[in-house]
């Protein structure tokens, strides 16, 4: 027990380096290319820290770390039947958006045209 809290305290110095990093460069690119090209305002090294913590609050679904929602779906379509599975490829087609067209067709046929053998 004592040997996983001395680890976890070696690896608080490294993530608040990785956030000066990243917030630096942020501030950078942000000061660099968004005032000249949209008029927005100057930013802060910390402002662009609070930038970089909120994109990863609004995105990153909150600490499932992205993984919750495809290991959620992945668990139910194990769980489904074949004929389950069919149903929902159907919904997901009758659904599809047009710029979707051609993804994710699980089977895709050959023209019905001129075949040369």
């Amino acid at each position: 027990m004592r040997n996983i809290c001395r680890r976890r305290w070696c690896f608080a110095p490294l993530i608040l380096l990785a956030l000066a990093g990243f917030s630096l460069v942020t501030m950078l690119l942000w000061n660099g290319l968004l005032p000249q090209l949209f008029h927005f305002p100057v930013i802060t090294f910390w402002q662009a820290a609070g930038l970089l913590i909120l994109t990863r609050l609004l995105f990153s679904g909150c600490g499932h770390h992205g993984n919750w929602h495809h290991n959620h779906i992945h668990d139910k379509w194990i769980k489904m039947t074949p004929e389950e599975r069919d149903k929902f490829r159907e919904h997901l087609r009758f659904h599809r958006k047009p710029w979707m067209n051609g993804c994710c067709d699980d089977n895709k046929q050959e023209p019905s045209g001129n075949t040369q053998a």
